[in-house]
């Protein structure tokens, strides 16, 4: 059995999640205090759209430090952009406007923000300095690119008996997924937003975009990855870092129908560590292969002394 010495922690780099506008905060503060059931209906209904449960699935050579990252010290990893499996996704068709007023003033809100303590002759050098400079695409596309690099994530699926889901991303069906109720962490799950799915990249004029326009550039992926119903999180800045979720977000872990016990009894070690920390319990499940159809079913696991 493992024990909390086993576990080397390092000290860990959070996310910038940075300062909350306080509205947002009276918002959150506001729904925090609702019942589960009046949650729901506000994360369900537009803009949010958000399911119920969300999955996270991870393949059966999974380290004992990630195992207790999530089961024991509620901590997202968060991944670089750039370390995503797909090399499309969240690319953009950045175009650079010829608007020579929108120019201007897109130069002089960035000469304000990177040159703050400079005098007006110095801010005027420079926007003449930008304005001179012809071309600017390949600087803005290369601006976008650092940017995605530094842009830390975490994914999730809408569904636990997706085929594909386990297969792709759960070691053929023989690691697990976690199970996430939203509504018992609001705060940090409704940061949660919905992927769409396309065709064509989204169009990110970098003098005159909206952030509609970002956000739709940073939850797109190709239409043939729609079998995901993917959920992410994103955090500007964010990549290498953690996330911490409340540890009661975490309310289920289903093992794949190939897992075997060497990875149940792993997992069964951070449980017993999670129960001495007296944390709430997990309902433990496993995918059941369908007897005629191409499916799996989900039933409660009963095989190992899961602790209470």
């Amino acid at each position: 059995m493992l024990n909390e010495m086993t576990i080397q922690q390092e000290p860990r780099r959070l996310a910038p999640t940075g300062s909350i506008p306080l509205e947002m905060e009276r918002a959150l503060l506001t729904l925090e205090k609702l019942s589960k059931a009046n949650k729901r209906a506000y994360l369900k209904g537009s803009p949010n759209n958000l399911p119920y449960f969300v999955y996270r699935y991870e393949g059966h050579e999974i380290s004992e430090k990630f195992l207790s990252d999530y089961l024991v010290d509620s901590y997202f990893w968060l991944n670089s952009v750039a370390e995503f499996n797909d090399p499309f996704d969240m690319s953009a068709d950045v175009t650079f406007s010829d608007d020579v007023v929108k120019k201007r003033e897109k130069y002089k809100a960035m000469i304000k923000t990177h040159m703050p303590l400079a005098n007006w002759k110095k801010k005027r050098e420079k926007l003449n300095e930008l304005m001179r400079t012809p071309n600017q695409s390949l600087t803005v596309s290369a601006a976008y690119e650092k940017s995605i690099r530094d842009m830390g994530a975490i994914c999730f699926a809408n569904e636990s008996r997706n085929l594909l889901m386990w297969s792709h991303y759960a070691d053929h069906h023989r690691g697990f997924a976690l199970q996430f109720h939203i509504v018992n962490d609001v705060r940090t799950m409704s940061r949660l937003s919905r992927v769409t799915y396309s065709n064509t990249y989204p169009a990110l004029d970098w003098v005159d975009y909206h952030p509609e326009q970002l956000e739709e550039v940073f939850f797109t992926k190709h239409e043939g990855w729609k079998y995901e119903e993917e959920f992410r999180i994103l955090i500007v800045d964010g990549a290498k870092t953690y996330l911490r979720f409340q540890p009661q977000a975490i309310t289920g872990l289903i093992f794949g129908c190939r897992a075997d016990l060497q990875l149940k009894q792993k997992v069964l070690s951070i449980l017993d560590i999670r129960a001495s920390k007296r944390l709430s319990p997990l309902k433990i499940y496993k995918a059941v292969k369908h007897p005629r159809e191409y499916r799996v079913t989900i039933q409660k696991d009963l095989s190992l002394r899961w602790p209470k």
